[in-house]
């Protein structure tokens, strides 16, 4: 499995988890997904 899509699935996994747990503040979002590498929400 190439790279960019693992990457995409685990941001997608990401953002769906704070969405399901009513976390819409992108900036704790965005915040998560530096810590993990990930591309920002917005960027």
């Amino acid at each position: 499995m190439p790279l960019e899509i693992v990457r995409n699935d685990i941001t997608k996994m990401q953002v769906e988890y704070f969405i399901q747990h009513g976390e819409f503040d992108i900036i704790t979002i965005n915040e998560t997904l530096f810590a993990f590498e990930q591309p920002l929400l917005g960027c």
